[in-house]
């Protein structure tokens, strides 16, 4: 018989902010599994999604503004901060044949910052993208 679970908070037992998770033979982490930020900014000239030029989309997460930091860069002010830079990243972005990075000259764990670019002429482009972070907390 399935039964389900109804809580507002979990927490380990030997380590409060450690919780692991296993099906079948495979354990994870789950609070290593979460993104612990979720950036995205339209800096196309369109709304796109629903989101305007220069705005955030609603669920962004641990992400207090973004900055239009010039063609094809989006910056993210984190919210609180990573603990250090070697995260992953996985990212994308809204257009054909486009591509986005973040940008790995970025010294502060207080800032995500993206580069678009258009793979057609290896220049920058203003569109949407979209990056999740994954890693501890400050």
């Amino acid at each position: 018989m399935a039964s389900k679970l109804k809580v507002d908070e979990l927490e380990g037992v030997t380590t409060a902010g450690s919780i692991t998770v296993t099906t079948g033979s495979v354990t994870t982490i789950l609070q290593s599994s979460l993104p612990k930020a979720i950036f995205g900014m339209n800096l196309g000239s369109s709304t796109y999604a629903g989101v305007a030029t220069n705005e955030l989309p609603s669920n962004t997460l641990n992400i207090a503004s973004g900055v239009d930091a010039g063609t094809g860069d989006a910056h993210g002010n984190y919210t609180t901060n990573m603990a250090g830079l070697e995260n992953i990243y996985p990212d994308g972005i809204i257009a054909a044949n486009n591509t986005q990075n973040v940008d790995i000259g970025v010294t502060t764990t207080a800032l995500l910052a993206t580069q678009q670019h258009d793979a057609d002429s290896s220049s920058d482009v203003d569109t949407y993208g979209f990056t999740l972070v994954f890693g501890d907390l400050a």
